[in-house]
């Protein structure tokens, strides 16, 4: 018999002790998960708003989490825009300027990025638009996929101008020449579900400038295409020349797609710079995918309860339903199961909908993995989410770096150890990476070791150098750039004899020895020879 994810109380044992789930119940999505706002892009500006070609654009910007659960495993990413004055709005760069961001609820963090004008920029108007993504697909703030304004569906935007003498060179999609099946894409807008066919389509790639080699990539992705993984059957990549102010043709041809929402992308690369285009189309039928998943809390405490969430809904078209079931998994760095829960089947719609469990763990966990996957009725598999949660990849935690040595003065060539404790404030063990270098008495870095994993606690030793005076250690945490230091001295190892004592040095001088026959030797053959000089002396006067 099934576990039911409605009403049935379950028992979790991990190596003898235990989770109670206390209750599964339905959750307002709209209270747990706050749809396309819930993290705020505050105060985005650009350095100025002025600029020439090869300039870079810095643009900072506040990452304010206004969500009640933590936020794990988050990306920035960037759009930029060129405000065309017939086109409007056409795609010139797309990135991930910020990974692995993690906040807790009300987390407030600095950040920024930058971004060089290409050479052949045309003046004019720019537009950045910047989204917050969770895992590979999870939207907080904006929807990337929906680009086109105005304004679209950014989670943040601010403006640039660029100002070139000459009259700038680029490639551009025309939107106004973008049909599937000879109907005109209308860009900006949300559009209804079609019926599985044949799709044709056609855009033009237009060239303002002198001719081009531009290398073309025509791709086709699940919902999103922020994990930059497109579907392999659909993919088309090739080489093209454009003339001088040319115009080339651009079609794409596609099967019978199935259920689902899917993301076009083209993008066409030459030296300086690039166009991106992207279109979505979605297919009727039953295509579940969920659209969150969290926790209201991280670290586990132990006896404390906690609430899993997720939100879903059938993706594909606003009619169709369908039978959904599941299992939701939490387990711990090791892979033990905290907690696993099948979903019985229930009836997933296109309205966001979503669930909660709440259960009590048995001990505290600060690193954990949650997963979730959905299929219909008939097995068919609908999406998958996992999230992993680190309690020490948190910002604004209160962390705590000490640096102790074992003595504060030793001789030289002697060997120093030191212990580095990164724990929090209710002394929890923290994992981080670890700089550490030594400075002799000019400041010089004489031993340094980097990028060093620590997990609570790390000791190690140094071998010191033969130079004495005054020292300095300094280790630093870079994840929370955290640093701690330590002075201690050299001192200058002598040369040394056997101890002399006062006795001794007194009675140095050595007693006079009778001289041996070898000696008398050499003395009577230096007389002989100062007699004969002495003579040939007295001749000559």
């Amino acid at each position: 018999m099934k576990k039911s994810i409605m009403t049935l109380l379950a028992i979790f044992f991990v190596f003898g002790s235990q989770s109670v789930l206390a209750s599964v119940d339905d959750v307002d999505c709209f209270k747990y998960y706050k749809f396309q706002d819930g993290l705020l892009f505050d105060d985005i500006n650009p350095m100025k708003y002025s600029y020439k070609p090869a300039d870079e654009v810095f643009i900072s910007y506040d990452l304010l989490s206004l969500m009640d659960s933590p936020v794990v495993e988050g990306k920035v990413r960037v759009q930029v825009l060129y405000e065309d004055p017939s086109e409007g709005e056409q795609i010139v760069d797309e990135f991930i300027a910020y990974e692995d961001v993690n906040l807790m609820p009300k987390d407030r963090i600095k950040q920024e990025f930058r971004w060089t004008i290409p050479l052949t920029a045309k003046s004019g108007r720019y537009i950045v638009k910047t989204y917050f993504i969770v895992g590979e697909s999870l939207n907080l703030a904006g929807l990337s996929f929906v680009p086109y304004g105005p304004p679209g569906v950014p989670g943040g935007m601010t403006f640039f101008e660029v100002e070139n003498t000459y009259p700038g060179s680029r490639i551009y999609f025309s939107k106004e020449e973008t049909y599937v099946n000879d109907e005109k894409y209308p860009f900006g807008a949300f559009l209804s579900s079609r019926e599985s066919e044949p799709l044709e389509i056609k855009t033009k790639l237009v060239n303002e400038g002198p001719a081009k080699q531009v290398h073309l990539s025509l791709n086709v992705y699940e919902w999103d295409d922020v994990t930059d993984e497109p579907l392999k059957d659909y993919s088309v990549e090739k080489d093209i020349s454009l003339e001088a102010n040319g115009v080339e043709d651009i079609t794409f041809s596609l099967p019978g797609l199935e259920p689902a929402t899917y993301q076009l992308k083209f993008i066409a690369e030459y030296s300086d710079g690039k166009s991106i285009l992207k279109l979505r189309i979605s297919i009727s039928g039953a295509k579940g995918r969920f659209i969150y998943l969290g926790m209201d809390r991280f670290p586990l405490i132990k006896n404390e309860e906690t609430t899993v969430f997720f939100c879903l809904s059938n993706s594909a078209d606003y009619l169709t339903t369908f039978t959904g079931r599941g299992t939701v998994e939490l387990t711990d760095d090791a892979g033990n199961s905290i907690l696993k829960e099948d979903i019985e089947p229930f009836e997933v719609v296109s309205k966001p909908m979503g669930k909660k469990l709440q259960f009590t763990p048995d001990r505290e966990i600060t690193d954990a993995t949650l997963r979730i996957d959905l299929y219909d009725d008939e097995g068919n598999f609908m999406d998958e989410v996992q999230l992993k949660y680190s309690y020490s990849k948190f910002p604004n935690i209160a962390a705590d770096l000490d640096l102790e040595i074992d003595k504060t003065e030793y001789k030289a060539e002697e060997t120093l150890t030191y212990t580095i404790t990164y724990k929090d404030d209710k002394r929890r063990p923290l994992a981080g990476k670890i700089l550490l270098y030594v400075l002799d008495p000019n400041d010089v870095i004489v031993y340094m070791i980097s990028d060093k994993e620590i997990i609570g606690s790390l000791t190690g030793n140094v071998e010191l150098p033969g130079k004495e005076g005054n020292y300095k250690i300094i280790a630093r945490e870079l994840t929370h750039d955290m640093t701690n230091e330590a002075l201690f001295t050299v001192e200058e190892t002598l040369v040394t004899t056997a101890p002399t004592t006062l006795a001794e040095v007194t009675t140095s001088i050595p007693e006079t020895e009778e001289p041996k026959a070898d000696h008398l030797l050499l003395i009577a053959v230096v007389i002989i020879i100062i007699l004969i000089i002495a003579v040939f002396l007295r001749r000559r006067t």
